[in-house]
């Protein structure tokens, strides 16, 4: 049941739905699940620039230092000139 639920907060990331990300999150979802190219949903939501869902992972306590490939999240927004994700990453 939870790596179903992680693998959902996965695909909120994707998607970029902050309220189904808040649902798994109170459903006790591991906010810093790898999938399987091993990035967190932080980094996917980053590079879909998806500042929303990075603002509430960031506030579920999602690591803004683990790295996938040698980026980080904020790596990998810098590399798409998000500001507001930069921001909120630098926050």
């Amino acid at each position: 049941m939870r790596l179903a639920i992680a693998a959902l907060v996965v695909a909120t990331a994707h998607a970029g739905t902050t309220q189904e990300g808040k649902d798994f999150l109170a459903a006790k979802a591991k906010v810093d699940p790898l999938d399987t190219s091993r990035a967190t949903p932080l980094m996917i939501a980053a590079h879909k620039g998806r500042a929303p869902v990075v603002r509430l992972l960031l506030d579920a306590g999602a690591s803004i230092k683990l790295r996938s490939n040698g980026a980080t999240a904020l790596d990998i927004a810098r590399e798409r000139a998000d500001a507001e994700c930069i921001a909120l990453l630098e926050g």
